[in-house]
């Protein structure tokens, strides 16, 4: 009896001893089984976000192409049309500009001198040569100083609402004391006295 009772305590202290062990070893297959499953979804997950940042910079860097390709026809473009304008700004004849220019009778005249004093006028017996040997004209012949405006020169007298363009072929004693800067020559001795002594602005015409 004894050696049964014995028995029988050990075969359930085996048996109690093999379930914990079995026991055990599934606990363990089960942590490994679930912790290999969330290794596994954390590395699905990383791979996924890997994944997004991957399709977020594409979209980025196009724009950035699009924008660079816009920025860069764009310039084309420019300067395409700077071009242009530069070849329609070249003069083919080249003129001479001046803002120094005198409206006479609707045609504007280049001037290279202003004088502003003091004008006369004068006449002189029908036949009468100027000091220069020519037959005054009416208005049109100029007496001056020579030293100032020299003779053949081209000039335009204003004188309020009235003007004359002339050219000095003539000198007096007046003009070349500084009395006066201009004695304009007409035909009659009444037009003269009419004239009287005026306050006229002289522009000496450039030579063509």
């Amino acid at each position: 009896m004894i050696t049964k009772f014995i028995t029988s305590g050990l075969i359930k202290e085996i048996t109690t001893r093999l379930v914990l062990i079995i026991l055990t070893f599934a606990i363990s297959l089960c942590v490994i089984h679930l912790s290999y499953q969330s290794i596994g979804e954390n590395s699905v997950v990383e791979a996924v976000k890997q994944i997004d940042k991957k399709e977020q910079i594409k979209p980025t860097n196009r724009l950035r192409d699009d924008k660079s390709k816009k920025s860069y026809s764009k310039k084309i473009e420019r300067n395409k049309k700077l071009k242009k304008k530069k070849k329609i700004n070249k003069p083919k004849i080249k003129t001479l500009l001046s803002d120094n220019f005198i409206n006479f009778n609707g045609e504007n005249l280049v001037y290279e001198k202003k004088i502003n004093g003091t004008a006369t006028a004068y006449t002189a017996p029908k036949g009468k040569k100027t000091s220069i040997g020519k037959i005054p004209k009416d208005k049109m012949t100029i007496a001056v100083n020579k030293n100032v405006i020299p003779y053949g020169k081209e000039m335009v007298i204003l004188c309020g609402t009235k003007q004359f363009r002339g050219t000095a072929e003539d000198t007096g004693g007046d003009l070349m004391k500084g009395r006066i800067v201009a004695d304009i020559f007409m035909k009659s001795r009444k037009e003269c006295i009419n004239f009287g002594r005026r306050n006229v602005t002289i522009y000496v015409l450039r030579s063509t």
